[in-house]
């Protein structure tokens, strides 16, 4: 875990196993298909999403929009389904050395001004949004016309998403309204007081976490994997006739 000060805290989490990966890497090599990356991050916030946002997922168009450290992904679907996925070489580490250059300030007084409500930095956050956002409507003018449906909501996940002056640059440039998520928002919370604090700091950014735990404790996971040992039996089948 990681905050804009800059202090981590550990967070133990659930995902998928090895076992199953290893299930994954074998059916794909039969359908002559190899698997060199999997991407848990963008696939986890779908989930969490899924959790925090059913109607929105099951019945609207959205994008889900997540700022790394060093690439931005952008997660696209509707009805329930996962349309366009798409990573953009621009994080939070580009936007801090950018401001920073445009402001002659270092990195820890960068994040400390974003924070706030009025400051100078702000005023250079749409300036350098531009060529990520260009990035972010191209991809959503061809989402637009896979679905032929329009757009109108962008949700905003992780501490870059409790910014208001990034939501307000994206919602002027992208002309979409933006939302802040957090995957907390319907999960019970059973933790010591004295870690309230802690949870509100981070709560935000643990959408990749919770979303890895949900998915494991879904019951259609093991639906999933029966499912592709069907299909790879019989194309194995097919192979040997």
């Amino acid at each position: 875990g990681g905050s804009l000060s800059g202090k981590g805290r550990n967070y133990l989490v659930a995902g998928v196993g090895r076992e199953n990966l290893e299930k994954y890497e074998k059916y794909a090599g039969i359908l002559k298909n190899k698997i060199r990356t999997v991407q848990l991050s963008p696939v986890a916030n779908l989930n969490a999403f899924q959790f925090t946002k059913e109607e929105e997922f099951r019945s609207h168009p959205f994008l889900l929009f997540e700022m790394g450290h060093e690439v931005s992904y952008l997660c696209l679907g509707y009805k329930g389904e996962l349309e366009v996925l798409r990573g953009i070489d621009f994080g939070g580490k580009n936007l801090i050395q950018n401001l920073g250059e445009l402001e002659k300030l270092d990195a820890k007084k960068i994040k400390e001004n974003l924070t706030k409500k009025e400051s100078t930095t702000n005023s250079y956050v749409k300036m350098v949004l531009t060529a990520l956002s260009k990035e972010m409507e191209s991809s959503i003018d061809y989402f637009e016309s896979l679905i032929e449906e329009p757009l109108v909501k962008i949700y905003i996940g992780g501490k870059i998403g409790g910014l208001e002056n990034i939501r307000s640059s994206l919602k002027y440039s992208l002309e979409r309204l933006v939302e802040k998520w957090s995957p907390i928002e319907k999960l019970e919370i059973g933790i010591e007081k004295s870690k309230n604090s802690s949870l509100a700091i981070d709560g935000d950014c643990l959408n990749v976490a919770i979303g890895a735990a949900l998915q494991s404790l879904n019951p259609e996971e093991e639906e999933k994997i029966e499912a592709a040992e069907e299909i790879a039996g019989e194309v194995k089948t097919e192979a040997t006739t």
